[in-house]
Parts: structure tokens; sequence; C-alpha cells
């Protein structure tokens, strides 16, 4: 009889291996257990809604985060620049209708963002979970 971990020859009365310490007879090792921490998916969409990105950022996906951060933030330093161009010109009593089709053609996109990013994160920490209990490890 031969040991399947080495292959050293085992007497017929030996119940382990003497090089290699595996149980006679046994065909494969033990399974090895890892345990990895899983992510809320619920979680990870409320930080998005929170702040668009963070819920990217908490799921491990740090440049699709950032990416959202940084276009977020400049929508919204478009849409500030704007509105304080809008103040100044109520102040001189100028014609607004323009300013509010651009204030509205900004916003749009910047909400649409916003609402795609707290779906994103949410799929993003659910696909995580399930590749993390089928492989054992993180999917990134």
């Amino acid at each position: 009889m031969y040991c399947n971990g080495c292959g050293s020859s085992l007497s017929e009365h030996q119940t382990f291996c003497d090089k290699c310490g595996r149980k006679a007879g046994a065909d494969e090792a033990p399974p090895r257990t890892a345990y990895v921490r899983e992510k809320s998916e619920g979680g990870a969409a409320v930080l998005s809604f929170l702040i668009a990105g963070l819920g990217q950022l908490y799921v491990g996906k740090i440049k699709r985060g950032l990416m959202i951060i940084t276009i977020y933030a400049l929508f919204g330093i478009l849409i500030t620049w704007r509105m304080l161009v809008w103040f100044d010109d109520v102040l001189y009593l100028e014609d607004l209708s323009n300013y509010f089709l651009e204030l509205f053609v900004l916003s749009v996109p910047m909400f649409i963002i916003w609402l795609w990013n707290i779906f994103d994160a949410y799929g993003l920490a659910k696909r995580y979970n399930n590749s993390s209990r089928a492989n054992g490890r993180p999917p990134w």
C-alpha cells in the first residue's frame, strides 16, 4: 500500500504516513475553508446615496469610485459657478431664462449619474459577496 500524499510505501497496519503524516487511505486533503468578510449590499447603496462613489470605494472598486466622485464634483463645481453667475445677473435684472435651461441641462446628467451610482454600488456588493462565497476570495 502507498501513501496518497507523498507516494511512500506503507505497511498494512500503518494508520498514518511516516513522511507526510497523512492518514492512510485518505484520497484527498481536507478541504480548506477561507473566510472572506462579506460587504453589506444595503450599506454600499446607502453610502452611494450619501456621497456618489463612496459605495464603490467600500466594495473595493477604488478607480471606479474615484472616477464617480471626480465626475460628480466637476458637475457640482460647474453648477455652482453657473448659480453664482445667475445670482449676479439677478442683481442686474437681466434675462434669466437661458440660465434656468443651463442649470436644468447640467442637473439632469448629475441626477442620472447619482441614481446609477446607487444601483451600481448595490450590484457590485452583491457580485463581491457571490464571488467570495463561491471561491473563498474577493473577485477583484
